[in-house]
């Protein structure tokens, strides 16, 4: 019976997957559930074919049209190749219509970085945790992105006013003031302590996508939001995000689903991920008029929850233990 369970709940989350991914009433960045998604996208229409230099023999059997045609490259290396390698690569002007960089791995930031103008896209995945207030020079920066470790921001980053995509996959340190002063950002993945202040974060009025580590009241002004990822849900303060139209919630304190989702007119697909302490889902949400799919996910056993009647029986409503 078990077994019988679990090919049933399989089947249900990827019928539901999969409706939801090919659901075309709801916009592209609604049906981003991850990050990922949302990024990658900017990067393909920015610069679709990467060249990679993760060796000092990678760089070597480059030619001229090769490095001339290059518009992203992606450096990496490791102990003494990786010094050699920078400074093989100098200031960059073999590469002259460079719009896309990621580095990673022992590289040190090479300054040579902050003088191209160009670059639109740039992803830093090093050792160096403090960036150089340089990285306020690259003001035609769109997308921007800190992998692996826990950065810190200088205020300079206040000048990179066309910015629109902001990734830490980690914990940064940041001054608010000037993170929250980039009012072009359209989506923005922000790890942070629960001690870091998060006001201001309502003067982004053009974020569409937001993925979050815990809740502030200033969420609420985010009317754009289509998409929104959180942890550490509390109050809940969302009944004006009116355009959302996705939520995943992966926090373990709440027991009853939040009654401001019910009123979200848009709000087609809710994802609950690992909600523990879960008990109730309050009836209102089974007369949501947009809600399609409900993805009730969560690890090793938990009580049986209280659910509407209606709920239960959507077509896309599925819980789903991970034992």
């Amino acid at each position: 019976a078990a077994k019988e369970k679990k090919e049933s709940q399989n089947k249900r989350r990827n019928a539901l997957q999969n409706a939801f991914k090919k659901d075309e009433s709801i916009s592209v960045i609604g049906r981003s559930t991850h990050n990922t998604s949302v990024f990658k996208m900017k990067m393909t229409e920015l610069a679709p074919e990467m060249t990679k230099v993760h060796s000092l023999e990678e760089y070597t059997n480059l030619s001229s049209e090769d490095k001339t045609k290059t518009t992203y490259l992606s450096i990496y290396g490791t102990g003494e190749e990786a010094k050699n390698l920078i400074k093989k690569l100098g200031d960059f002007s073999q590469f002259p219509n460079l719009i896309a960089m990621s580095i990673s791995g022992d590289l040190n930031i090479p300054k040579a970085i902050f003088k191209l103008k160009k670059l639109k896209f740039l992803s830093i995945g090093n050792d160096q945790l403090e960036i150089s207030p340089l990285i306020g020079k690259l003001t035609n920066l769109e997308l921007l992105e800190f992998k692996y470790k826990y950065y810190t921001l200088p205020n300079e980053i206040k000048h990179l006013s066309k910015l629109k995509y902001f990734r830490a996959h980690f914990k940064i340190s940041y001054d608010p003031s000037a993170l929250f002063s980039l009012t072009n950002l359209k989506a923005l993945h922000l790890e942070v302590n629960r001690k870091e202040n998060l006001e201001g974060i309502g003067n982004l009025k053009d974020l569409e996508y937001l993925q979050i580590s815990h809740e502030h009241p200033e969420i609420n002004q985010l009317t754009k939001l289509k998409a929104l990822k959180i942890e550490r849900v509390k109050n809940a303060p969302f009944e004006n995000l009116k355009n959302l139209e996705t939520i995943i919630i992966s926090s373990n304190t709440i027991e009853s689903m939040p009654e401001s989702l019910t009123k979200l007119p848009k709000l087609a697909f809710i994802y609950s991920k690992n909600l523990k302490r879960l008990k109730v889902i309050p009836e209102s949400y089974g007369t949501m008029p947009a809600l399609k799919y409900y993805f009730d996910s969560y690890y090793g056993d938990r009580p049986q929850i209280s659910i509407p009647e209606k709920l239960a029986n959507m077509e896309h409503y599925v819980e789903y233990s991970s034992n």
